[in-house]
């Protein structure tokens, strides 16, 4: 009885194979397409574009304001340009004379003083060489002369040089009363302006002899005594190559040094003096350019020599 059971089950098994492989074979086999490949679009990514980073131009450090005598210097050349305007050269070029005219503050200055001229002829030689090399220097005239040396006068005026008062007639005014000196004063002056529209502001007693008296009549009258801190000898020595010797002999930085513009031993000496100098770095300059670019104020009546060493030359 199990036996037929078991051979049942086994052909009931076998059955249910046989029909699961039949059905397998007649099902249809369905094949899945393989995807169609789609191009991928790029992808882009915006930026902004930066704007560029400006180039920065410094800017340049203002320059310092000038003090000292750089600032005095700056002075100087603006009342030069100012004195240009009223006294214009004999071609109106005021820019090109001021090329010449202005001081340089770096460099060493000296002032060359000449007494007793003007000389039509000798003083026109002294000219010449200052007219070179564009160089300057101060004239104190004689009053009496001033009428018959008018066009040399005028020429140094135009050359940039400075004239100052050597008295109407070179007298020793310590043997006088005041009232001399102010008279041979006023008569220079009022010879200087009715000729040339020009005051004088600068006063060298002759022989250097000052007192009481005259140091009032400077104040009261606005003008400075100008004396030199060396002088070249020229009217005792009467010797060009001397001259020049001694000339360098106290050459300084703000030095004043004496001449005397009628002898033409001086002018020879003069035409070596001039190049030689400036070959050596000097400024040749007017006395009241020398003031103005101390430190040291100058007053009316007061008595002015430069601020290089006082040099004595035995002679």
């Amino acid at each position: 009885m199990l036996f037929k059971r078991i051979a049942l089950l086994s052909a009931l098994l076998l059955f249910g194979s046989t029909l699961s492989a039949c059905a397998a074979e007649a099902a249809p086999v369905v094949t899945t397409p393989a995807p169609t490949a789609v191009p991928l679009a790029p992808i882009v990514v915006a930026f902004e574009t930066p704007e560029p980073t400006p180039t920065m131009t410094p800017t340049p450090s203002p320059s310092p304001e000038p003090t000292g005598r750089a600032l005095r210097a700056w002075q100087v050349t603006q009342s030069r340009r100012a004195f240009l305007a009223e006294h214009p050269p004999a071609d109106g070029d005021i820019e090109t004379a001021m090329t010449f005219l202005t001081i340089d503050p770096e460099k060493k200055i000296i002032a060359l003083t000449f007494d007793d001229g003007p000389s039509n002829q000798n003083t026109n030689r002294i000219l010449d060489v200052l007219e070179q090399y564009h160089a300057r220097a101060t004239f104190f005239v004689i009053g009496k002369r001033i009428a018959d040396r008018t066009e040399v006068i005028a020429r140094a005026i135009s050359l940039g040089c400075e004239i100052g008062s050597h008295t109407w007639g070179h007298s020793n005014f310590t043997n006088y009363p005041k009232s001399a000196l102010v008279d041979s004063l006023e008569k220079t002056d009022e010879a200087m302006v009715s000729n040339f529209n020009y005051h004088m502001t600068l006063f060298r007693p002759p022989y250097a002899s000052i007192n009481k008296d005259i140091e009032n009549v400077s104040k009261d009258m606005g003008y400075t005594m100008i004396l030199w801190s060396g002088s070249s000898h020229d009217w005792s020595i009467k010797n060009a190559d001397k001259i020049y010797k001694n000339t360098f002999h106290c050459a300084a930085d703000g030095a004043i040094v004496l001449f005397h513009d009628i002898y033409d031993f001086t002018a020879d000496a003069i035409e070596k003096i001039v190049p030689d100098l400036i070959s050596q770095g000097y400024q040749l300059v007017t006395i009241s350019e020398l003031i103005a670019l101390d430190e040291n104020p100058v007053s009316p009546g007061e008595r002015y020599g430069g601020w290089a060493p006082v040099v004595k030359i035995e002679y």
